[in-house]
């Protein structure tokens, strides 16, 4: 009763068909897929949400803010939540605008309309990311005249202060359409002429934006 026995096993190795190789491939890949989601998900909220926004000038006025938190993304900001394009706070196309924990804020141009926007000294903004605190917009006179669009002076700002006069909404056309809209009539060449020669008078000292810009 406690002796060994021996069986003969014969085994046949069958190919799997085309449709079962079909299943095994689908299976590996939802499989991929569902651990790209998990990845991007812990990616999603390691990074920076956008916050802060831009103080808007024009022709030495401040006429309004722009809040980056209330940029129109779509779906695909999952993938990017810390990107927001310029277009996508209804500004001129040419900018990128990245944010990092902490409170920094990051710019760089982009594309062939970048060369219309300089920093606050009026130098060439790069194509890589940095830190500006003043943005200038300054398109050519020829696109002045065709679109409509109007110099103007923007402060990158990492916290705005949501009671400040003359803050922008969807309603009131600032943060509709900041490409410089203007209240009432449109601005003569002779209004354009006059914001593209006030950014010269800005000072660039800091203290003349802290003392300016705190209630912004």
């Amino acid at each position: 009763d406690f002796g060994s026995t021996n069986n003969l096993v014969v085994l046949t190795v069958i190919p799997s068909s085309p449709l079962q190789e079909i299943g095994a491939w689908l299976l590996t890949l939802l499989y991929i897929w569902c651990l790209i989601l998990l990845l991007n998900l812990v990616r999603f909220f390691a990074l920076a949400h956008p916050f802060g926004g831009l103080v808007q000038s024009q022709d030495g006025t401040i006429t309004g803010q722009i809040a980056f938190n209330r940029a129109r993304r779509g779906p695909f900001a999952y993938f990017r939540p810390n990107i927001v394009s310029s277009n996508q706070v209804h500004l001129p196309n040419g900018l990128i605008f990245r944010f990092k924990r902490g409170g920094g804020i990051e710019v760089r141009s982009a594309g062939h309309t970048g060369r219309h926007w300089q920093t606050g000294e009026g130098g060439e903004l790069r194509q890589q990311f940095q830190e500006v605190r003043e943005l200038r917009f300054a398109p050519p006179g020829s696109d002045i005249e065709e679109d409509g669009l109007t110099a103007a002076t923007y402060i990158v700002k990492s916290k705005l202060n949501a009671n400040a006069s003359g803050s922008g909404s969807e309603d009131d056309g600032y943060f509709a359409d900041p490409r410089t809209r203007s209240r009432g009539k449109k601005s003569s060449g002779r209004s354009a002429s006059r914001s593209r020669s006030s950014k010269k008078r800005v000072s660039d000292d800091d203290d003349y934006y802290n003392d300016r810009y705190d209630d912004y």
